[in-house]
């Protein structure tokens, strides 16, 4: 496991996406053939997505084993002091949550897992790896926190 964590801290310090290509199930009108997107992953295959949503980063992995792992999470939130980076990524149209969320479902697809995610590491403390709460955040059910 030190090794894959290892991997992944060098490989997030290098890589980022900021590709502008459509999800393969979200395309209306879009001629999707000139895109590639990645071959699903295969057991024993270490697969890690880098994943920037403008507004936030997070990496997805999926081990040899099959076992997942989300590495951070985040969303500046509409209160930020920080300036934007990028557009939001793909589009404006989702929050960044809803966007990860959308794109580990559709590359869990070959671990018939519906995108349930085995395990979580927060690398630090940033609303744009961990989120933010303003007054558009969601409330849980019993109000006691923010989501």
């Amino acid at each position: 496991m030190n090794i894959y964590l290892a991997l992944l801290v060098t490989f997030s310090s290098i890589c980022g996406c900021n590709r502008l290509v459509p999800f393969p199930d979200d395309v209306t009108g879009i001629d999707t053939t000139k895109y590639e997107y990645p071959e699903p992953w295969q057991k024993g295959y270490l697969d890690i997505h880098q994943i920037s949503t403008g507004k936030g980063n997070a990496a997805f992995l999926i081990l040899p084993d099959g076992t997942t792992m989300l590495v951070d999470m985040g969303d500046f939130g509409a209160n930020t002091f920080t300036q934007e980076v990028m557009s939001p990524r793909p589009s404006a149209a989702r929050k960044p949550a809803e966007w990860v969320a959308k794109y580990i479902r559709k590359f869990s697809e070959p671990l018939a897992n519906d995108g349930k995610i085995d395990y979580a590491l927060i690398t630090h403390f940033h609303n744009d790896h961990i989120g933010s709460f303003d007054k558009q955040s969601l409330n849980d059910p019993d109000k006691s926190y923010k989501l």
